[in-house]
């Protein structure tokens, strides 16, 4: 939609300088495609709609195990409705027409019902979600037994309960995500809730990795993201905008930026690597003298 090279542009981008790339099952281009883009280059993961049936959730798993390339599946626990948003009917956003969902175009006859990309061809159906059955240990279970070192990532958590009930399921990572304020305009901030659940999530589950996004869009952001515990902080809007500009170029003039901010603004804060980034580097308020 913003740029012919679409994700092959973004994956190959990430590869290049050894970003990890979120790829989504709603991809223009097929998981295929990409791995053939980067030659198996760099490390992915993929994101798995969780309102597809369940027959094409786990022939995806196949497709994603296949390849080396990707490290792990997330499972976004955001798509639990549809997807228009209030811009989307301010705006009254199409998709155009001669886009395709390339990963999902291959179940399009058996399990569809529309030749519509804002459902996925019929694909997705929150009505249909409502009343299947969806249970998050279960799924763990079978990517594990599918491809015993893929990693679970459950996307979408934004207090510490949820993810306390994620590695208990036995999720390897959980992923701090409000869905960038798209779904409800007043929910919190995620670096406001982050150092909340790293605390009581990590008190009982030490091992567990914490990704964030949502609202990161400079070096400096990361910078914060990390200083409160988080082990990756991922960005979707530069991204955008980098594809839009320039395709594959714009993408890695963008991811480099974000690097050389961040290296500035570690370097400003006295901190020469990764570990020396504390909450320290973070000033919340600063209260007047009176």
């Amino acid at each position: 939609m913003a740029h012919k090279d679409a994700e092959l542009g973004s994956a190959m981008a990430a590869a290049d300088l050894g970003q990890l790339y979120v790829l989504s099952s709603h991809s223009n281009k097929s998981i295929e495609e990409i791995v053939k883009t980067t030659k198996g280059k760099g490390s992915m993961l993929f994101e798995l709609d969780v309102r597809l049936p369940e027959a094409v959730r786990m022939d995806l798993i196949q497709r994603v195990a296949q390849h080396q390339c990707f490290k792990g599946i997330v499972i976004n626990g955001q798509y639990i409705s549809g997807r228009v948003t209030e811009n989307e009917w301010k705006n009254d956003f199409a998709i155009l027409p001669h886009l395709e969902c390339g990963t999902l175009k291959k179940y399009k006859d058996t399990y569809g019902n529309s030749h519509l990309l804002r459902d996925a061809y019929g694909l997705v159906d929150a009505t249909r979600f409502e009343h299947q059955s969806f249970d998050l240990k279960q799924t763990v279970s079978q990517i594990k037994k599918v491809r015993g070192d893929l990693k679970v990532v459950l996307k979408g958590i934004m207090c510490y309960e949820d993810g306390l009930e994620a590695m208990g399921a036995g999720c390897d990572a959980i992923w701090v995500s409000n869905g960038g304020h798209l779904k409800a305009k007043s929910a919190p901030s995620t670096i406001s809730v982050l150092p909340g659940i790293i605390k009581n999530v990590r008190a009982k589950y030490a091992h567990a990795e914490i990704f964030v996004d949502s609202g990161v869009t400079r070096g400096t952001d990361v910078l914060k993201c990390l200083a409160f515990g988080a082990n990756a902080v991922f960005v979707s809007r530069p991204v955008m905008w980098g594809i839009h500009m320039n395709g594959y170029q714009g993408c890695h003039e963008e991811m480099t930026m974000l690097n050389e901010e961040l290296k500035l603004c570690m370097a400003l804060t006295h901190c020469f690597n990764l570990s020396m980034v504390t909450e320290k580097q973070v000033i919340h308020m600063i209260k007047p003298r009176l």
